[in-house]
């Protein structure tokens, strides 16, 4: 799971009004239509400090682990290779790996590029694996894709409606398929 919180819930104006709104329960909902199973162990890559924010996902039987849960001796080694004032990029990136890597299922917060690359990373997996079963391949994966800050692509459209945050037709927070993005 990756909760993105941070800068792009207060100062990042092209977002102020798509992150406010990934709550708890966004995440509870995604998590009950990614199929994750209550009680399950899931490790939340993000950039809230406040654990509290994390206990309706506790109450709902979540295990919940962060980087902080991690073994910090090899975490401070594969760190120390690295200048200090980019130690929080890269355990973003190691944290993109765990959650890339997740059995049971991922959800994030789209817009973010971390999202975004977990989801392609498990969407280009699930492909290559029925393509490689499969004769004829496989359908092309729903991937993420980058656009300018006020427009939406088409998963993460997808995630606002599974999400919950706009109704089916509902207007998105960001602009949908516009040729300009």
């Amino acid at each position: 799971m990756h909760v993105r919180r941070g800068d792009k819930v207060s100062v990042d104006v092209a977002y102020r009004d798509s992150f406010p709104r990934m709550g708890p329960d966004y995440f509870l909902r995604l998590a009950a239509r990614e199929g994750l199973p209550a009680g399950a162990t899931v490790f939340v890559a993000t950039d809230e400090l406040d654990r509290a924010w994390f206990a309706p996902l506790r109450e709902q039987g979540f295990g919940l682990r962060f980087a902080d849960d991690l073994d910090r001796a090899p975490l401070l080694e594969a760190l120390s290779s690295f200048p200090q004032a980019v130690w929080a990029d890269v355990l973003a990136i190691l944290e993109q790996v765990v959650c890339a890597g997740a059995p049971s299922g991922f959800v994030g917060s789209l817009p973010s590029t971390l999202s975004g690359h977990v989801v392609n990373v498990r969407a280009v997996a699930r492909h290559a694996a029925a393509a490689s079963g499969a004769a004829g391949g496989a359908p092309r994966p729903l991937l993420f894709t980058k656009l300018h800050e006020s427009c939406c692509d088409a998963r993460t459209e997808q995630d606002w409606v599974r999400g919950g945050l706009v109704g089916d037709g509902e207007p998105l927070p960001c602009v949908a398929r516009e040729p300009w993005c």
